[in-house]
């Protein structure tokens, strides 16, 4: 089987939606911890609002509980149905939007010098989205570089902050989606290989257990002829010791002479 060297996709697309499935099962309860998290977080940094810049926190508190809150729990609330596990990478990515969409917003209304430090939710942003949302890189990277542009875009606009503060955020976001993805990346690498190991493993198991049903073990007394070596089987007939066992076992049987026997023989015709 062979994968993708960037989006790291299986060419096995059955292969490819039975990890996507376990992918889902096997990380559902920390996306919903995360989707709690990050729900929490959206409703207590509202008090930083109030502290950094009580100029606009109506608008700011606007944003966050009326727009950004119940979407939140409206995604948390979706993860607890049937068909969430299908799409749970589209709901992640749902999640992590708001959240970098709604810092931008957050940014864009800030004045100074609020405005300068809220990148910082961008970057806790990216982190839900990246690592703690467990994205595939192909579903994260284009959330968090969209957020990221539309960031740009606004500390490129005039009355913006300061050229050095300006460079220094736009440097610190951008590198940040690099270490992101690349954490993301790998973190794809090891659910894949985690998961290939662990298909290798029930296939062995598998074939193992269908070898061991087909074999076929004899115990306890034969009772044998002391003489001709016939068996006495279990329906009071006897039996060659051959067909005796070809019929109780997967044995098949070939017949050649002993030196012993054949010295024997040998002598008798001599």
């Amino acid at each position: 089987m062979q994968a993708h060297w960037l989006t790291q996709r299986f060419d096995d697309a059955e292969a490819e939606a039975e990890l996507r499935l376990d992918w889902a099962e096997r990380t559902l309860r920390q996306v919903r911890w995360a989707l709690g998290l990050g729900l929490l977080m959206i409703v207590a940094f509202g008090l930083l609002d109030l502290a950094l810049i009580p100029e606009v926190v109506r608008q700011t508190w606007l944003i966050r509980y009326a727009v950004l809150t119940p979407i939140g729990l409206a995604v948390f609330a979706w993860s607890f149905t049937p068909g969430f596990l299908r799409r749970m990478q589209l709901a992640g990515a749902l999640a992590g939007a708001v959240g970098g969409f709604g810092t931008v917003a957050l940014v864009a209304i800030a004045p100074a010098p609020g405005r300068d430090l809220y990148y910082a939710g961008l970057l806790q942003a990216m982190v839900f989205t990246y690592t703690f949302f467990r994205l595939r890189l192909v579903a994260a990277a284009p959330v968090c570089l969209s957020y990221t542009a539309a960031y740009l875009v606004l500390l490129a606009l005039p009355g913006g902050p300061p050229g050095p503060v300006t460079v220094s955020n736009a440097v610190v976001v951008v590198t940040f989606n690099l270490i992101g993805g690349a954490v993301c990346y790998f973190l794809e690498q090891a659910m894949r290989r985690d998961f290939l190991q662990r298909r290798l493993i029930a296939q062995q198991a598998e074939r193992l257990a269908e070898s061991l049903g087909k074999v076929k073990v004899l115990t306890g007394l034969l009772p044998i002829c002391a003489w001709c070596h016939d068996v006495h089987a279990e329906d009071g007939t006897w039996q060659r010791i051959e067909a005796y066992l070809a019929d109780r076992s997967d044995a098949s049987f070939t017949h050649g002479i002993c030196p012993s026997c054949q010295a024997k023989v040998a002598a008798e015709r001599s």
